[in-house]
């Protein structure tokens, strides 16, 4: 019987710790995606930042104040990449506004209106930032 009683405990122990794994990893897994959802809804520009950033503390064990000051840089290089972009602005818009007609063509209606209320909040981000 006391044989029973240790196997019993130890298949407990295993029951627990596997529980506690899966549990653990489910956790993290809806943590990562709800930050990449959250990421997705910024303006392409503003998630392109966070992106490297988080790659950036990821790979280079970044501090905390080290974050911040690169996150500024990145803010603040964003905007010159616009200043610099601004001769090319016309000839952008006309691209992009092909690419946006090539992609509704991919999408169903439903899609197409969700695809157009992401762009308009985008733009509005956009704005905003300037």
């Amino acid at each position: 019987m006391q044989r029973n009683d240790k196997l019993r405990a130890a298949a407990i122990l295993v029951a627990v710790f596997a529980f506690g794994g899966v549990t653990g990893a489910g956790i993290m897994r809806w943590q990562l995606m709800d930050e990449l959802h959250s990421t997705l809804k910024l303006p392409p520009h503003e998630a392109r930042a966070k992106f490297r950033l988080r790659a950036m503390r990821r790979h280079l064990d970044l501090s905390d104040d080290q974050a911040a000051k690169i996150e500024s840089i990145l803010v603040e290089s964003d905007r010159e990449r616009g200043e610099a972009e601004a001769p090319c602005r016309g000839k952008l818009d006309e691209h992009r506004e092909k690419v946006r007609q090539r992609i509704d063509e991919v999408l169903t209606p439903e899609q197409r209106k969700a695809y157009a209320e992401m762009r308009t909040h985008w733009e509005q981000k956009r704005k905003e930032d300037k």
